[in-house]
């Protein structure tokens, strides 16, 4: 998917259990049919979607929440708040080209859960 950010990285989550179920979860919210992150959000919180859930799979808890603006050729994710860490750089923004968006959201309905991985 082609997008560009106005900040660095972040370091990759180490999947728990609770990550991957939340995970699925939130995959499930944000598949077609949803409109959730294309301008008709069903899980809000600060009044902004849901664009992260936490580990502990409470948003009010650990989520990230961003606006999400949509025109003809762009999605723009903007104006985040956090619950928890890290921190967000206050002018983050993502932008992503529309068809892209759109596309990555539909192969989230296709998508097969993975196994958890033992904690040998």
């Amino acid at each position: 998917m082609a997008f560009s950010s106005t900040s660095g990285s972040y370091g990759r989550l180490a999947p728990g259990p609770a990550v991957c179920f939340g995970l699925l979860s939130y995959a499930r919210a944000v598949a077609p049919p949803s409109r959730h992150l294309l301008g008709t959000p069903t899980y809000v919180e600060n009044g902004l979607p849901v664009i992260l859930d936490g580990g502990c799979l409470v948003a009010g808890c650990c989520g990230v929440m961003a606006r999400v603006s949509i025109n003809e050729r762009t999605v723009v994710w903007s104006n985040f708040f956090a619950r928890g860490r890290p921190d967000i750089p206050a002018d983050l923004k993502f932008t992503f080209d529309r068809d892209d968006y759109e596309r990555a959201l539909a192969e989230v309905a296709t998508l097969e859960p993975e196994p958890i991985p033992d904690d040998d």
